[in-house]
C-alpha cells in the first residue's frame, strides 16, 4: 500500500487533488512527532473513507506503528512500544463509550498519552460524556488525555465528485429538524473557498439552500479580510455555485437508475468508489491484479479507470454496443504488429503495449461487471419494478393504488419493505400526495403485511415529506394550482420523460 496520489483527482475544471493535499497534511499535522511511536484505533466506519485520503504507508510516515478499530481492549498491555494512542473517531454516544472503554481496560495507562480526534468536527455531547467518564481534555490523572478535531468534511472521490459524507444529513434535517448538516456544509464550502478563491455566484433553490447561502456570506467575509491582512489574494478557480435542498427533487432519488455506473451501484451497490462482486465470475488475469485472495472481489469505480470513465454515464442498453466496438478496437490494435515491417515500428508497437494491455484488462474486467449487472436487469421482477416506476412518472396515480405495488403487498414475504416504500413514495411525490384514502389503504396494508413494527417508519415517511396525503381542499382550487408547480408541471416542462425506444447514451430523462 502506498499513499494515494490523487492523480485521477485532477482535471481541466478544478484540481480537486489540492483538498486530498490539505487532507493529508493535516492528518500528518494531527499525528505530530514522526519520532513517538503510536498507534491508531479507528472507528470501523472511517477506514473505508480514510483510504480514499492515506493508506497505510503514508500513515506510518507519522509513526504509527498499529492501526486496530474498536472495540478493543488492553492496548497498554498489547502493543507496550507505543508511547501514544489516538482515536481516530466520528463523534456518537456508542462510540464515546467504546473509547472509555478501551482507555479503562489498559493496565499501564499513567505512562501512555491517549488523544481522542474527533472527525469532522468534535460536538458538545460527547465531550460531556468523556468528562462524565473521567476523561477530560489536559488532564494527566487518571491518564494523560487530550481531545482534538480531524476536519474531514471532504472527501474528494473523483475530479467531480466531492462529498461531504453525510449518510444521516436527510434525516436529520426532515424528520429530527436538526441544522446540523446545514452547518458543515457551509464549513465544507468554506474550506473550498480558502483553497480555490472566494465563489463569486451564489444560486441556490430550497429553504436550506438559503441557510448555507447566507452562512456563506458570513464565511466570505472573514476569508476575504483575512485575506486583506495576510496579503494573499486566491483567484477565484469557481464561478459559481448552485445550492439545491435534496426536498426540491424526490423523483430522482426514488427511481431505479438505468446508467451503467447507476445500476452497478444499485445491484451490488458502491461504498467510496467500490464495488464488490462474486469472485469466481473474473478471469485469472483480472484476479491476480485485485490483490485480495478471498471473500468478494473488489473492483475501484473512479476516472483513473479510463474505459469506466467513458462508459459510467451510458445508459444500460448502450454498453454493450460500447464494449463490443472497444473489444474490436484492442483486437485491432494487437493485430497490427504484423505491419511493423521496420525497428522503429517495432519500437512505436512495443511503446504502446503496456497501453494496449491495460484496455485489454479493463475490457476483461468491465464485460464481467455488465454481465453479472445484465443477469439482474433481464430478471422478470426487476423489469417489472421499471416498468411500475415509468407508470408512475407518467401518470396521475393519486387516487388509486397501483397494481404491482399490491402484488408486492399480497406477497410480502419474498419482497422487502424496503421495495414497496420506496414505491409508494415515488407514487406520491410524482402525484404531489396522495388521496388521504389511499394513503390510509397503503398504510393498513403495509402493516398488515410487514407488522405493525413499522408504524413509526410509516410516521417518519410522512413528516419527511416523502409521502403526504393531500387535505380535502386540495381537490379544488389549490389542488388546480398544485398542478402548475411540482413534478407533473415539470415532467412537462423539461421534457423529463421519454417515450418509445430512446437509446440515446446521453439522454438525460426518465427512461
Amino acid at each position: 500500500m502506498a499513499a494515494v496520489t490523487g492523480a485521477h483527482l485532477i482535471s481541466n475544471r478544478l484540481n480537486a487533488a489540492q483538498v486530498l493535499a490539505a487532507a493529508q497534511t493535516e492528518l500528518l499535522e494531527l499525528l505530530g512527532d514522526p519520532s513517538v511511536k503510536k498507534v491508531i484505533v479507528w472507528d470501523p466506519d472511517l477506514i473505508q473513507p480514510m483510504t480514499i485520503i492515506a493508506e497505510a504507508t503514508f500513515i506510518r510516515k507519522g509513526g504509527v506503528t498499529k492501526m486496530v478499530r474498536l472495540p478493543v481492549t488492553g492496548l497498554t498491555e498489547r502493543y507496550e512500544d507505543a508511547s501514544e494512542f489516538i482515536f481516530l473517531v466520528r463523534p456518537t454516544l456508542t462510540i464515546v463509550d467504546m473509547v472509555a472503554e478501551a482507555i479503562r481496560t489498559s493496565k499501564k495507562k499513567m505512562e501512555k498519552r491517549f488523544t481522542v480526534a474527533f472527525t469532522p468536527h468534535k460536538v458538545e455531547y460527547c465531550v460531556a460524556k468523556l468528562r462524565d467518564l473521567g476523561l477530560e481534555h489536559g488532564s494527566r490523572s487518571p491518564v494523560q488525555f487530550y481531545i482534538n478535531e480531524y476536519h474531514l468534511d471532504i472527501l474528494p472521490l473523483d475530479s467531480d465528485v466531492l462529498s461531504l459524507d453525510i449518510p444521516t444529513a436527510f434525516k436529520d434535517l426532515y424528520v429530527d429538524q436538526d441544522p446540523s448538516p446545514v452547518y458543515e456544509t457551509a464549513r465544507a464550502i468554506g474550506k473550498l473557498q480558502a483553497l480555490f478563491g472566494v465563489i463569486p455566484k451564489i444560486y441556490g433553490k430550497g429553504k436550506n439552500a438559503k441557510l448555507v447561502a447566507e452562512l456563506l456570506k458570513n464565511v466570505q467575509g472573514e476569508l476575504e479580510r483575512t485575506q486583506s491582512k495576510t496579503g494573499r489574494q486566491e483567484a477565484a478557480n469557481i464561478d459559481s455555485l448552485i445550492l439545491l435542498d435534496r426536498s426540491v427533487d424526490m423523483v430522482t432519488p426514488l427511481s431505479s437508475q438505468l446508467t451503467y455506473e447507476g445500476l452497478i451501484d444499485e445491484t451490488y451497490g458502491i461504498k467510496y468508489t467500490v464495488a464488490k462482486f462474486p469472485r469466481h465470475m473474473f478471469s485469472e488475469e483480472v484476479l491476480k491484479r485485485g490483490g485480495e485472495s478471498t471473500g468478494p472481489f473488489p473492483v475501484k469505480l473512479d476516472s483513473d479507470d479510463s474505459m469506466f470513465s467513458a462508459m459510467r454515464d451510458l445508459n444500460f442498453r448502450a454498453v454493450g454496443v460500447f464494449l463490443s466496438d472497444k473489444a474490436k478496437e484492442i483486437s485491432a490494435q494487437f493485430e497490427s504488429r504484423h505491419d511493423a515491417k521496420t525497428v522503429t515500428q517495432l519500437k512505436s508497437f512495443v511503446e504502446k503495449l503496456p497501453h494496449m494491455q491495460d484496455a485489454k484488462f479493463n475490457l476483461s474486467k468491465h464485460t464481467t461487471i455488465a454481465e453479472l449487472v445484465k443477469a439482474v436487469t433481464d430478471n422478470d421482477d426487476f423489469l417489472s419494478l421499471i416498468h411500475t416506476e415509468q407508470d408512475l412518472r407518467e401518470e396521475d396515480y393519486s387516487d388509486k393504488p397501483h397494481p404491482y405495488i399490491e402484488k408486492l403487498l399480497g406477497n410480502a414475504s419474498h419482497h422487502p419493505i424496503e421495495k414497496v416504500l420506496k414505491l409508494i413514495c415515488l407514487q406520491s411525490s410524482a402525484s404531489n400526495g396522495l388521496r388521504a384514502r389511499l394513503l390510509e389503504q397503503y398504510k393498513r396494508e403495509v402493516l398488515h403485511a410487514y407488522g405493525y413494527q413499522h408504524l413509526n417508519t410509516l410516521l417518519q415517511l410522512e413528516k419527511a415529506g416523502l409521502v403526504r396525503a393531500r387535505s380535502q381542499e386540495e381537490k379544488g382550487g389549490l389542488l388546480r394550482a398544485q398542478e402548475t408547480r411540482g413534478f407533473p408541471a415539470l415532467r412537462k416542462q423539461l421534457q423529463l420523460v421519454a417515450h418509445g425506444n430512446v437509446v440515446d447514451d446521453r439522454v438525460r430523462v426518465y427512461l
